[in-house]
């Protein structure tokens, strides 16, 4: 059985002259929250990927994910300036030094090594590493053990002493609207749901991330990993204590949502989507990542596609017989290819004509999205 969590800290710098990783720091995160048989990551989801190596040179732990250089890395500034972001890895303690290498996609999107480093256990002190903001953790959804349950773990931002009530409400409120949809609302005994408390001031968030007012995500990952070590979490959300529109997902590191906002329950929905599932937006546009460009490759995300092969749709499964690949966009009702997504209008395609991935309508998720959920659910509970 494994008791405890290993972090890995490490600096990510990228611009012209190229991309690096450098080691920060090994510590101690914890009890492991996740599952104790479910070890290999076959989802292969993310745009990086880590594998943790035991000294028989067998894989022990791997996972998938994405990150914010990797958005900033599809941004006109990566050309042009350098830039460094915090990022962590976390895995089940090891008996004895281990390798972790990381991989990135490349051009075809198949992963190749980048980086790798020797952690020795040994060397790193059992008990936590840094001391976390004092926070109190209270329970929304209870199901079971850790070990065997998604456990999803809201953070508050903003809130002060006298607005916790305020935060308790909010994510009541945003759970509530989470299990209101599916798969969420069949699969709710998958999961395990709590909430810290914290000061005002333990977790920063910034707007306006790339130049895009709405996106709002938290830079301060230190922070971030230390106060989600208070409570056991596969996965973390920020309730941003804001009335303006925005928030932000990146696969299996963080989501975030402006709690006051009118919007809000669907918002927290769909960026939480990104960062659970790794669902990628179907929208068209509105982003400042460079888009437009000729697609040379399937995207790795669930619920877009290329279509270089229609006879090999990744959701083909799915598809009714004689539904034609591209799908006429007035089709309705029905599981096909429908032109645009990943903020391209031409060459990327979605499952269905809407979606939560796709617009605001209260349509729920598609079929095809509901699957890559439940898969992902899956991974955590089997």
């Amino acid at each position: 059985m494994f008791a405890e969590t290993l972090r890995v800290d490490y600096v990510h710098s990228g611009g012209p002259g190229g991309e690096a990783l450098t080691l920060d720091r090994a510590v101690a995160d914890g009890p492991w929250p996740g599952s104790q048989t479910q070890l290999i990551d076959s989802t292969n989801l993310g745009t990086y990927f880590f594998e943790v190596i035991d000294h028989q040179d067998r894989p022990i732990y791997s996972r998938g994910f994405s990150s914010i250089y990797a958005e900033w890395a599809t941004t006109p500034e990566m050309r042009t300036n350098t830039r460094t972001f915090h990022e962590s890895v976390r895995f089940p303690w090891p008996t004895a030094p281990v390798r972790i290498i990381f991989k990135k996609r490349d051009a075809q999107n198949v992963f190749q090594p980048l980086w790798s480093v020797e952690i020795d256990p040994k060397s790193i002190s059992a008990t936590p590493g840094e001391a976390a903001a004092a926070g109190a953790v209270w329970p929304i959804v209870e199901s079971g053990p850790a070990s065997v349950k998604v456990d999803l773990l809201l953070i508050g931002e903003g809130y002060n002493t006298e607005q916790l009530p305020k935060f308790h409400a909010d994510a009541a409120r945003l759970v509530k609207a989470l299990f209101a949809v599916e798969p969420f609302a069949t699969r709710k005994t998958a999961f395990n749901v709590r909430a810290l408390d914290l000061p005002s001031r333990s977790l920063s968030v910034e707007r306006n991330v790339f130049g895009l007012q709405r996106y709002v995500i938290s830079y301060d990952n230190r922070s971030l990993r230390a106060v989600s070590a208070l409570a056991p979490s596969d996965v973390a959300a920020i309730l941003v204590n804001e009335e303006q529109y925005g928030g932000g997902g990146i696969f299996n590191q963080q989501s975030t949502v402006a709690a006051g906002n009118q919007a809000a329950e669907y918002i927290f929905v769909h960026e939480f989507a990104h960062n659970f599932a790794g669902l990628g937006d179907e929208y068209v546009g509105n982003v400042t990542y460079e888009t437009g460009t000729p697609v040379k490759a399937e995207p790795w995300e669930p619920n877009v596609t290329a279509l270089l092969d229609p006879a090999g749709l990744k959701w083909r499964d799915l598809v009714e017989p004689g539904t034609p690949l591209p799908t006429p966009p007035g089709t309705r009702g029905k599981v096909g290819a429908f032109e645009g997504a990943g903020y391209q209008a031409k060459g990327l395609y979605r499952g269905e004509a809407d979606c939560i991935m796709f617009s605001r309508n209260p349509v729920g998720f598609c079929r095809v999205c509901q699957r890559a959920i439940s898969r992902m659910i899956d991974t955590y509970t089997r």
